[in-house]
């Protein structure tokens, strides 16, 4: 079973707040929280066995034969939720974790940069 879990970002304290649902959610409530930053567990770990949420960014490296010759292909993928589950660009995270050796580089709300060399939007 998936455990349902939140982060949040608390503007005094500058750093990341995690709770459960629905135990969580009072400790969330506070004026502090900034709900606009907002990212939920996805379930999944890593490959250093670091939990990813909604709004993490995953460094992607794979070979890819072009002609005769091993190319390194190297992209950051942000994490988000879309019809009813939690995919980069690429896939569905669930799968394509366990295929390919992803791991979280930073998220979005902390460094926005790290999406800019993918071209890729915020959306």
């Amino acid at each position: 079973m998936r455990e349902i879990k939140f982060r949040a970002w608390d503007i005094k304290l500058n750093k990341w707040v995690y709770f459960h649902v629905p135990i969580g959610f009072p400790v969330a409530m506070n004026e502090d929280i900034d709900f606009s930053k907002l990212g939920q567990f996805t379930g999944l770990k890593d490959k250093n066995g670091k939990e990813i949420y909604e709004g993490d960014v995953l460094h992607f490296e794979a070979e890819k034969i072009n002609g005769y010759q091993k190319v390194i292909v190297e992209e950051n993928l942000k994490v988000k939720f879309n019809d009813g589950a939690f995919t980069t660009k690429l896939e569905l995270l669930g799968n394509g974790l366990r295929r390919r050796p992803m791991f979280v580089i930073g998220n979005i709300y902390e460094n926005e940069k790290l999406l800019k060399s993918n071209n890729q939007t915020e959306d």
